[in-house]
């Protein structure tokens, strides 16, 4: 499930640089339709979640692969966390761009 592309601004003390990205769920396997139709009610949260957390995050954080990878787990978990009928599986970056 695609939410489309994001333009935030990043946490830098100093100097203002800004994260471009497209995020993508991925439903647990044998989800059900249960699940879908709750994603598609909730994606104003979802989106929101994801906005805070990309945009607490610094550019020389999310230059790092390591936490690139944290930072997917914790949309993960923060989202699995508003769910009620089910689980995210992944979280991915279909593009990122730190300017």
């Amino acid at each position: 499930e695609s939410l489309g592309e994001f333009i935030v601004n990043l946490a830098d003390p100093t100097q203002q640089h800004f994260l471009r990205t497209n995020v993508s769920l991925e439903l647990d396997y044998g989800s059900s339709m249960q699940l879908q139709d709750e994603v598609e009610r909730r994606m104003p949260q979802i989106k929101d979640i994801v906005i805070s957390s990309l945009s607490s995050k610094t550019s020389i954080q999310l230059a790092d692969p390591e936490n690139r990878e944290a930072l997917k787990k914790e949309i993960k978990d923060r989202i699995n966390a508003i769910l009620n009928r089910g689980q995210l599986a992944r979280v991915y970056f279909t593009s990122f761009a730190i300017q």
